[in-house]
C-alpha cells in the first residue's frame, strides 16, 4: 500500500486559499491519491512556517508553495502523479 500523504493548505479563508484546496481535492479525487487533505486557518501554523503571502501548501510537513494557489498540474508533479 502506499504511504498517504498529508497535504495542508494554509492561510485565511478567501478565495486563492478555497482555489489552492480546490485544486488539491480534484487532483486527489481524480489520481485516486493515498491523501489526507487538510485546511487549517490557524495564524499559528502561518507563524511556525513563516508564511508571509498566503495560502501555503505543505506537503508532509514541508512547505512546497506560498502565495497563491497551485495548478492542478503543480500538484499532479508533488504526488508524483503526473
Amino acid at each position: 500500500m502506499a504511504e498517504k500523504h498529508r497535504i495542508e493548505i494554509v492561510g485565511p479563508l478567501g478565495p486563492r486559499c478555497l482555489a489552492a484546496e480546490h485544486a488539491v481535492h480534484q487532483v486527489v479525487e481524480e489520481s485516486h491519491a493515498n491523501c489526507e487533505v487538510v485546511l487549517d486557518v490557524t495564524p499559528e501554523r502561518l507563524f511556525d512556517l513563516g508564511v508571509v503571502r498566503t495560502p501555503a501548501v505543505v506537503l508532509d510537513g514541508r512547505l512546497v508553495l506560498a502565495g497563491r494557489a497551485p495548478t492542478e498540474d503543480e500538484v499532479r508533479v508533488l504526488l508524483g502523479v503526473a
